[in-house]
């Protein structure tokens, strides 16, 4: 879903702004506490990075669609 969003971020922006949303809440409540050391448990790295890069560049997309006017 999210290539398709990518692909046109005019009409999926709503979409994107909800994995940014949603992300950021998985790293916070989830990832946070383990890397506290308040939680045991094994983070998983993969889906993090990904999480990561998605957080620092989705923004832009949006900002992106918002700015063109046409939303």
């Amino acid at each position: 879903m999210s290539v398709i969003a990518l692909a046109a971020p005019l009409t999926f922006w709503p979409l994107l702004l909800f994995q940014v949303i949603y992300k950021t809440l998985f790293l916070a409540v989830f990832c946070g506490p383990i890397w506290l050391g308040r939680s045991n448990g094994v983070i998983p790295v993969g889906p993090v990075v990904v999480f990561i890069f998605i957080i620092a560049v989705w923004p832009f997309f949006i900002v992106t669609a918002l700015q063109s006017g046409q939303v």
